[in-house]
């Protein structure tokens, strides 16, 4: 069984401004996300993950994406 957990600041920022580059590009919306915690954990073939994660947007950004959802 491996384990990744990641929770320091550094590098909690650094995949946040990852993530935040990431979905602007797919969603077409600006949204900023802060993410707390990552955690990953493999054994076999399964793999298990725990995301905790902040984020925000506007309003006229949040009723964009739910008109791309529905």
């Amino acid at each position: 069984m491996d384990v990744l957990n990641i929770s320091n600041k550094f590098m909690t920022g650094l995949m946040s401004k990852i993530l935040n580059v990431v979905l602007k590009k797919l969603l077409g919306c600006d949204v900023k996300v802060r993410l707390d915690e990552l955690k990953v954990t493999t054994q076999e073939n399964d793999v298990e993950f725990h995301l905790n994660v902040n984020g925000s947007m506007t309003q006229d950004e949040f009723k964009k994406l739910m008109m791309k959802l529905v």
